[in-house]
């Protein structure tokens, strides 16, 4: 497998899990659920190459 296949599934997984804290915290901690919003773009956009915007907080 290549480096960049294997860096793609790692992705999907992460997406995936992004995607089920996002259902978690909207159900028990709506207040957190930026959090694995701002994950699942960040990965999603990672995936399709896009550039993502940056993290809160962090530098332009």
């Amino acid at each position: 497998m290549s480096d960049e296949t294997e860096s793609a599934l790692l992705t999907i997984f992460q997406l995936e899990k992004a995607a089920y804290e996002v259902r978690y915290e909207a159900a028990h901690r709506p207040e957190w659920l930026p959090i694995p919003v701002h994950a699942l773009v960040r990965l999603a956009g990672a995936l399709l190459g896009l550039q993502a915007a940056p993290a809160a907080g962090g530098s332009p």
